[in-house]
């Protein structure tokens, strides 16, 4: 055998051992134990009488869950109540990102009818974190064919329950608010802002306003219908900070302003979840729960569950985004609630971190269902 061919042979032999040692090398799939998450499932949609159910949890842009039970499938659709609020909050911000309102802009400079008084006070950032001193409800919300800025203007007309920016007040007034500032800087309906800034760079084609979509007067802050592949899409761009398959939709400032710190010390009116009635932290962003945070205030949980049932949320501990379909009718409501969100957010942490820590204890304090978290990722 010659110089160069045993040159040759042995380059090839450390090429070969090189690329076995690469293969070897490569991490092992994780293996996710989702019977527990099953079980809960089911025994949700048996003992509510629901018609069904989905679910989807998406760790870091892998779907690593899907289930759909009953008469659901993952593109059922159903009113998310609620969970509005946090897509409108990301339909708005997509108007702060290229300058077309600020968070500082006040009502006001936008809306005539909100240009004097308290109310002039009122800022864009204070809209979207319920600190803009409204109530919770107002009838003309119901009015779905009237324009958005009639109502908007006859809820300038009410009166306040506090200063602007001195309380957190949890309702839908202040998101209407909020959406008559991007219709008069768009010269669009709040319904046609939505479906360009968010829902049609998603994909989110199973997802509109009620009313078939077309209502001059949208249920900004909680009667959005969407499917649960379609809100998952938002939230995989959430999770991944405004980043959805390679397109960015949201900067990544606009989405840690999302999660960061918006309702204050307080105090408080209107609606506060169970879960956050003894929280001694800052407990909203903008259009979202803050649900556990670390010891300085840095976010590792949120989410923006409905009245009837739809549940979002995403859980930066273990890099998971996470949505369960499902719709309890006013009957139902009446034979039991829908499952705590903190339980449930709970029960997907546990299952991921046991996945890559399996000696991990129970309870495990790294899941920790709310407040201000000991163990942080």
């Amino acid at each position: 055998m010659n110089k160069q061919l045993s040159v040759a042979l042995a380059l090839v032999v450390v090429l070969v051992l090189g690329g076995v040692g690469v293969f070897l090398a490569r991490p092992t799939p994780v293996v996710y134990d989702w019977s527990r998450l099953d079980s809960a499932l089911q025994q949700m949609v048996a003992k509510n009488r629901l018609g069904g159910a989905s679910m989807i949890v998406v760790r870091g842009q892998e779907r690593v869950y899907e289930q759909a039970l009953g008469g659901y499938d993952l593109n059922s659709w159903v009113t998310t109540g609620s969970a509005s609020k946090w897509a409108s909050a990301g339909a708005i911000l997509s108007l702060v990102d290229d300058g077309t309102l600020t968070m500082g802009d006040t009502v006001g400079q936008h809306v005539d009818s909100w240009s004097s008084g308290p109310k002039s006070k009122v800022t864009l950032e204070m809209a979207l974190s319920h600190r803009a001193g409204l109530h919770a409800k107002h009838d003309c919300l119901r009015a779905y064919d009237k324009p958005l800025q009639e109502c908007v203007d006859k809820i300038g007309m009410t009166p306040l329950l506090y200063e602007p920016g001195d309380g957190f007040g949890y309702g839908a007034l202040s998101f209407h608010a909020a959406a008559a500032m991007a219709e008069q800087a768009t010269g669009k309906p709040f319904r046609e802002v939505f479906q360009e800034r968010l829902a049609q760079p998603l994909g989110m084609s199973n997802t509109r306003f009620g009313r078939g979509g077309h209502s001059p007067n949208p249920g900004v802050a909680g009667n959005l219908v969407t499917s649960g592949e379609d809100f998952a899409r938002f939230l995989e761009m959430v999770l991944n900070y405004g980043v959805y398959r390679g397109n960015r939709i949201l900067s990544e400032q606009a989405v840690r302003d999302m999660e960061g710190p918006h309702a204050g010390p307080g105090p408080y009116f209107h609606h506060i979840p169970d879960r956050h009635a003894q929280s001694r932290h800052d407990i909203y962003g903008l259009g979202v729960w803050r649900d556990v945070v670390t010891a300085d205030g840095q976010l590792l949980v949120m989410s923006s569950p409905g009245k009837f049932g739809f549940t979002p949320w995403i859980d930066r501990r273990v890099n998971v985004a996470a949505v369960i379909t499902a719709e309890w009718s006013h009957k139902q409501l009446a034979l039991g609630k829908p499952p705590d969100p903190a339980d449930v957010i709970y029960l997907v942490c546990d299952i991921v971190h046991r996945a890559e820590h399996p000696d991990a204890p129970s309870p495990n304090p790294f899941c920790r269902r709310r407040g201000v978290a000991e163990a942080v990722p």
